[in-house]
């Protein structure tokens, strides 16, 4: 059984708006700190949440022209989860006959989604004494100053050649959330490759303890709510699961990709507020809605982490990489 579907996909994505997803260029380095772990944790006896989470996807889809009143850089290629698929077991109400991309014969792709922080070297004297969180400045509330917050992005890559990777540190340390990783992308297109390397755990104190993103201590500078061993699986459920919800909706796929739909872009009334209005009325009617289930009974969810290849790399906005570690160099506690 799992946590995540009891009206997981009902949670707004709106909050995700500064959804930053991680990307390399050929060549570049960036240093992370997984805040999802590969597996499943039992919260619960018989009670699954958490782990990272594989998905069919329609990768790099051309997109429909702006909406009418569209100001701003309207993207030429998008990628969009696959409405064919049965993702009940996320709280998301699915599969559609519809689905458009399918239906326009583009190709799917299984794809894996997970949450990490940026990670930055702290070097003094030529040499890495440290590591500490990327940081960005973002506006919580218009009209109030900027705040600082960890630079959380959204991994969203293929199994064969990033994930695979990952897994055997997984495999070898039985979770991915105790060290840094210092990864390298080489290649383009289907040669695109990334090499992780698992970085020394991090001491924080004389006593043999570790920054280890189990530890609830230190969980909660990056996700909500986490305050018992296992809140961290459910806390990366409660922000992956709507950032998928809104990739395979309604909203999402009229926007960009179905052409039986007219998109007509929000405006604001007198008061600020946002306002959209109406669909064309030559427009054929939206699919189905895709609200979730007011309830679902989930099945365990370890079996969904499988092994594939043939996949071409995502592309995603870029994200400024970290400077690569020193190979030689001390990790230490910041």
């Amino acid at each position: 059984m799992s946590l995540r579907g009891i009206k997981a996909a009902q949670q707004s994505a709106a909050g995700f708006a500064r959804t930053t997803f991680f990307s390399l260029k050929d060549g570049d380095s960036a240093t992370i700190r997984f805040l999802t772990d590969a597996d499943p944790t039992e919260v619960e006896p018989g009670v699954l949440a958490g782990g990272w989470i594989t998905v069919l996807q329609h990768q790099n889809v051309q997109t429909k022209a702006a909406p009418t009143g569209f100001q701003g850089n309207w993207p030429g290629h998008m990628t969009a989860i696959c409405r064919a698929q049965n993702l009940t077991e996320l709280g998301i109400d699915s599969p559609f006959a519809d689905c458009a991309l399918c239906m326009s014969g583009s190709k799917q792709t299984q794809r894996t989604w997970a949450l990490a922080v940026l990670r930055e070297e702290v070097r003094e004297g030529g040499r890495t004494i440290g590591f500490r969180d990327v940081t960005r400045e973002v506006v919580v509330k218009e009209g109030q100053p900027p705040v600082s917050e960890p630079a959380i992005v959204v991994i969203n890559l293929g199994r064969r050649n990033f994930f695979g990777p990952i897994s055997g540190w997984y495999g070898r340390n039985g979770t991915v959330l105790d060290r840094d990783f210092a990864v390298t992308r080489t290649g383009d297109g289907l040669d695109t490759l990334y090499n992780p390397i698992g970085l020394d755990p991090i001491a924080v104190d004389t006593t043999g303890r570790t920054f280890d993103l189990r530890d609830p201590e230190f969980m909660s500078r990056y996700l909500p709510d986490v305050k018992g061993v296992t809140d961290y699986a459910k806390a990366s459920d409660k922000m992956l699961v709507p950032i998928l919800s809104d990739r395979i909706s309604d909203t999402y796929y009229g926007k960009f990709f179905d052409t039986r739909v007219t998109w007509v872009e929000e405006s604001k009334d007198d008061n600020g507020s946002s306002v959209r209005g109406a669909p064309d009325a030559s427009a054929v009617a939206a699919p189905p809605s895709n609200d979730a289930p007011a309830g679902v009974d989930m099945a365990a969810l370890r079996s969904r982490i499988v092994d594939y290849s043939g996949e071409t790399p995502a592309e995603t906005p870029a994200e400024t990489p970290a400077e690569t570690p020193a190979a030689d160099a001390p990790v230490l506690a910041l």
